[in-house]
């Protein structure tokens, strides 16, 4: 699946990212413009993956990817501040 480099930091500012990892799924629309579907976690346990109970991720690429939208659309983003670079 495509993923976006943002080695200017330019897009994670757009976004209003705050932490890594902070998810955003994107969608094309049929007028060819990306919609956010999803804002958040990648699941509900960023310490031990075997403690996982919910995938917010995995979730909502499958309901976008079969023409839904995702149950949750947004969840906080736990882990590291971004470290912005020096202007």
């Amino acid at each position: 699946f495509p993923y976006l480099l943002d080695s200017t930091q330019q897009t994670a500012k757009t976004y209003g990212a705050k932490r890594t990892p902070h998810v955003y799924l994107l969608n094309k629309t049929a007028a060819n413009i990306l919609k956010v579907e999803y804002i958040g976690a990648i699941d509900d346990n960023f310490d031990d993956p075997a403690a996982v109970k919910e995938k917010y991720l995995e979730k909502a690429i499958e309901a976008v990817s079969k023409g839904g939208k995702p149950a949750v659309t947004l969840t906080k983003a736990i882990g590291c501040g971004i470290k912005w670079k020096k202007p």
